[in-house]
């Protein structure tokens, strides 16, 4: 095998496991379809579903490159074993590797005509802005959360994206139902984003800000499940099946029981648990909205 390669495969191996991301990101493309043909499941097994649902995995890898290049310094010191900082690969590489996803990016949504590049150019130039941390690095790094909440946006401009090419609609065309079933993916991916950063006192690094340390468990706790509640309230506005409202509300009722825990009993296996959840709650969502639409 190539030895460049190794190390790509290397790379996603640790970085973007494709065993994780790739059933994620399956529930992520297939709840947008459901959503966006009611449940007309004749185009989700032709080619242009196949070119979607590899451009959405795509994007999100670019994503992935994103960060390990804009974190490539707090790396060094505080996880010099991740393959940046270890010399697996190197910055050139990740960022021809950006680029190079950006190019195949634009070539998957040219399929669709011109409508569906100039479609994906809003997410790609957003994620180029996150990219640069909006020009204003010193600034965004110091509000943690204010530097979150505006980089997890880029989930619901790429579920525009999906839906307008799903609906054969214009972006600027859809109904405020769409908007707001992409605004779901903001709220959704938040709740990944404040989780996977929230510790118990032991797992917290001096050098590592996190929710928990900004917030305290019950205020990183809080902040996670009311973009939990949100979701449920998006779902209560579209309508959705009273059986789909009340398995999310039960998945919301776990979650809350896991917080609590987590909040009272400052021990590792909560930490981990809460952690866990925080992440099973998103795939639980997209699963039960698909199942039960």
């Amino acid at each position: 095998m190539n030895e460049h390669l190794k190390k790509w495969i290397i790379f996603i191996w640790e970085r973007f496991p494709p065993y994780v991301y790739i059933p994620f990101l399956m529930l992520f493309f297939v709840a947008h379809y459901v959503f966006a043909t009611n449940n007309n499941y004749s185009f989700i097994y032709s080619t242009k579903s196949s070119i979607l649902l590899v451009a959405t995995v795509l994007f999100f890898f670019m994503l992935r490159l994103y960060d390990e290049v804009k974190d490539f310094e707090s790396d060094l010191k505080n996880h010099p074993t991740r393959p940046l900082p270890r010399g697996l690969v190197t910055r050139s590489q990740i960022n021809i590797g950006i680029v190079t996803c950006i190019v195949l990016e634009l070539f998957l949504f040219s399929f669709f005509g011109l409508r569906g590049l100039a479609i994906i150019t809003l997410p790609i130039l957003y994620s180029l802005l996150m990219f640069k941390e909006f020009f204003i690095k010193k600034w965004i790094r110091s509000h943690v959360t204010f530097y979150a909440i505006t980089h997890t946006f880029v989930s619901s401009l790429f579920s525009l994206t999906l839906l307008s090419l799903l609906m054969t609609t214009s972006m600027w065309s859809l109904n405020s139902s769409v908007y707001l079933f992409a605004l779901l993916s903001w709220c959704l991916f938040n709740i990944f984003e404040f989780g996977r950063k929230t510790f118990i006192s032991k797992e917290e690094k001096k050098n590592i800000e996190s929710y928990s340390k900004i917030y305290g468990r019950l205020g990183a706790s809080l902040l996670t499940l009311v973009m939990a509640v949100c979701s449920l309230w998006i779902l209560y506005y579209l309508h959705s099946p009273q059986f789909t409202f009340s398995l999310i509300l039960l998945t919301i009722i776990l979650f809350s029981i896991v917080s609590f825990l987590f909040i009272v009993f400052d021990k590792e296996p909560f930490g981990k648990i809460y952690r866990a959840m925080s992440s099973i709650f998103i795939a639980l969502f997209y699963l039960i909205f698909i199942v039960t639409k």
